[in-house]
């Protein structure tokens, strides 16, 4: 019997067994494995139904069955740990850009986000009309909240024992349910895994496993070290006992990414300990139902870690952040993690003068370093609520000797590591990006016609006849003139192989590839594409072209084919001020630059009578710029996001309300109406066809699903099993 119970694998081993066998079916089978995705939310959607209803029951039980006197003395002790949790984050913070080498330049480069951000709402999140809605829907806060309030009613009510003990029926049978579903933890962590690793595309990490090595390290650092290591250096209790007790719960934190899954494991694997320290543990045991559920409201280690994502950023683009930066970052950081994370990090990037960019980058790797995180957030709750339950039941005191032992290994383990990290990354990495690759180096999504021609200055053509039709022109020259602006960004552009491309440049090749004619580029400008139309130099100006009332008296626009939003272009540090109407109204001596387009500079002086509109021949004339010469650029947020992927120090700035939306067309000579009209028709046809749509998510949004290639596999790639 005894070797049996040997040879049974325990639940930890087991999800671990089933973690790894999960990666490596991924790995094996690539994206063939994403529709186990689907038996992975089944499995994380069971133990959401038993935790919201146990955080719930949970809470008014064990506030209702305090007097006010212990409420207030736990609120003391675990706020006080709590605080003390804080702090060693924030130093570990603090410490992390040790482990980053030290490098010439960085940058990082993406589309910009250009729509509205949305304001948090607080009072929602914790406040609710309806708890049965918040219960539906998994507010967890407002959820937490409530309860509270109710067992903090409870407390002065006469005969709430009866009501106590259903609750306490209820909450038992909840956690049996728990562990029942803990126990298919196996089959679910496979699916997880299998689906993660089948379908996550890790080349998109490249140069950031400096970041994703930083934040795992010392995420391990933390969770199995420093707070095991404080607990036992305040209570009786030694690191391998903590450890014993919650590796279950970490390990199915680590696989699921999702912390609240693992409260209802946390507590009782806590009051397991607890009865192990003392055998009458009543006292204490009741703690954890409150502190357990009640912390999860509160910025965890594993959220507060991702702060490092800052001091990382600006190593990133080339800066730092001074020590004098640190006190007022770091303060920051931590009340802004009280609500959304993804808020907090954009707010920070924001205060540190920091490219807003880089915010895409947080959201990339986050797919992983979230993983480390949730496993740091499950130790921090157990280590909460073991140290909070201890002060609270007379159990807990500095072991003095056991502190100083740890603090001498702890500074040494992680001064090895920073070092350890920091010459591996020195040695390692290379061939980091320059900020032009991105745009620089696209080249046309769809395969160019053969016969194209590139003028970089306006050609003399012979005179033709210019009473014939324009398709009639076109067909019996055997080609179609195409105008196109230089540096239009990302409509048309030269390349760094000194290729023409960008979107209308793809848009010219298909039209040309359906009239079965050659193609002619001819550079045009502002102050000459009209003429250059009407006189027959240019059939057609593809190059993005904003619809002006002015524009509209001389020359035809075929129907737009995208429509586009006016913003600003600014420095990042610059973007909140430039976010709202009513504040770019209240500044004064403004310099914006703008295109060679009249009819917005008087649109634009209208809506800024204060502001000084200046003219530019070349857009580079305001990215260049040095100084402050100029204090915005007035463009369509497409392009400006496309310039600021080339300048990553400018971003772009939406003004609310009202954003404002203009029309972008093809010019066309306004005597030939048969031309204006097959434009028209075929601009519907692309539309329809989704060729726009294709090229628009290429040029604009970075993004294209027929450039996508499958997830590297062993199956494909190398037994070559399937296509």
């Amino acid at each position: 019997m005894r070797s049996n119970e040997k040879k049974k694998m325990g639940l930890s081993a087991r999800v671990f067994l089933a973690l790894g066998l999960g990666v490596a079916a991924g790995i094996f089978f690539g994206e063939l494995m994403a529709s186990l995705e689907v038996v992975g939310n089944i499995f994380i959607r069971l133990f959401q139904m038993t935790v919201i209803p146990y955080v719930a029951v949970s809470l008014i039980t064990a506030v209702g069955s305090l007097n006010l006197r212990a409420a207030r003395e736990l609120a003391i002790r675990a706020g006080s740990i709590l605080l003390l949790l804080w702090v060693i984050c924030l130093i570990a913070i603090a410490v992390m850009p040790l482990a980053y080498p030290q490098l010439d330049s960085a940058s990082f480069f993406s589309t910009s986000l250009v729509e509205p951000r949305k304001s948090f709402d607080f009072v929602r999140l914790f406040v609710t009309d309806n708890p049965f809605n918040a219960l539906a829907n998994g507010i967890v806060p407002a959820i937490v909240l409530f309860s509270i309030l109710l067992g903090l009613t409870l407390m002065g009510i006469e005969g709430k024992d009866k009501f106590l003990d259903i609750l306490n029926v209820l909450k038992e049978a909840l956690t049996l349910l728990n562990q029942k579903i803990v126990s298919f933890s196996p089959i679910g962590i496979f699916a997880i895994a299998a689906a993660a690793a089948g379908t996550l595309e890790v080349e998109q990490f490249g140069q950031l496993q400096v970041y994703l090595a930083v934040q795992a390290v010392f995420a391990l650092l933390l969770g199995l070290w420093v707070l095991p290591g404080l607990i036992s250096c305040l209570t009786p209790l030694r690191i391998k006992q903590v450890i014993n007790a919650v590796k279950d719960p970490l390990l199915l934190a680590f696989a699921t990414g999702n912390l609240l899954i693992v409260l209802p494991t946390i507590a009782e694997r806590g009051k397991g300990l607890l009865r192990e320290l003392a055998e009458d543990s009543k006292e204490a045991e009741p703690m954890l139902d409150v502190i357990v559920p009640t912390s999860f409201n509160f910025p965890d280690l594993g959220k507060l870690l991702s702060l490092g994502f800052v001091p990382f950023a600006a190593w990133f683009v080339g800066s730092s952040i001074s020590a004098g930066q640190y006190p007022g970052f770091l303060a920051a950081g931590l009340a802004s993690f009280f609500g959304d994370v993804s808020m907090a990090i954009l707010f920070l990037l924001d205060m540190m003068r920091l490219p807003a960019d880089l915010f895409q980058i947080y959201l990339a790797v986050d797919v992983l370093a979230s993983r480390f995180g949730t496993l740091l957030a499950a130790m921090h709750t157990a280590s909460l609520a073991l140290m909070g339950a201890c002060a609270m039941g007379g159990i807990i005191s500095i072991r003095w000797k056991r502190l100083q032992v740890f603090l001498v290994i702890t500074v040494i383990v992680t001064a090895t590591l920073l070092g350890g990290m920091r010459l591996a990354f020195t040695k390692v990495l290379s061939n980091f990006q320059t900020k032009e690759n991105v745009i620089a180096s696209m080249q046309l999504l769809r395969n160019p016609i053969d016969d194209i021609k590139v003028h970089l200055t306006p050609p003399g053509f012979p005179d033709e006849d210019l009473e014939t039709g324009v398709l009639q022109r076109i067909k019996a020259r055997g080609a179609i003139r195409v105008g196109y602006f230089f540096d239009n960004i990302p409509s048309t552009y030269f390349n760094q192989q000194d290729e023409l491309v960008g979107m209308d440049v793809e848009m010219a090749h298909q039209l040309a590839r359906d009239l079965d004619v050659g193609l002619i580029f001819i550079p045009v400008h502002e102050k000459s594409f009209i003429k250059m139309l009407k006189n027959g130099t240019c059939e057609i100006i593809m190059s993005s072209l904003p619809v002006t009332e002015d524009r509209a008296q001389e020359i035809k626009f075929t129907n737009p084919y995208l429509i586009e939003t006016l913003a600003f272009v600014v420095r990042d540090a610059d973007r909140t001020l430039f976010g709202s109407r009513k504040a770019i109204q209240k500044l004064e001596s403004l310099r914006i630059a703008i295109p060679n387009v009249p009819t917005l500079a008087e649109k634009l002086k209208k809506a800024l009578p204060q502001a000084e509109v200046v003219i530019l021949e070349t857009l580079e004339e305001f990215f260049n710029q040095k100084g402050r010469e100029y204090d915005a650029l007035f463009l369509t947020a497409e392009a400006g996001s496309a310039w600021s992927i080339l300048f990553p120090d400018y971003s772009v700035a939406l003004p609310q309300p009202g954003i404002t939306k203009m029309p972008v067309s093809y010019a066309v000579n306004d005597r030939d109406q048969e031309w204006l009209q097959f434009m028209n028709t075929w601009l519907e046809l692309k539309k329809h066809d989704g060729t726009v749509n294709e090229l628009y998510d290429y040029w604009v949004l970075g993004k294209s699903e027929k450039l996508k290639k499958p997830r590297w596999s062993v199956i494909r790639d190398v037994l070559g099993w399937v296509e």
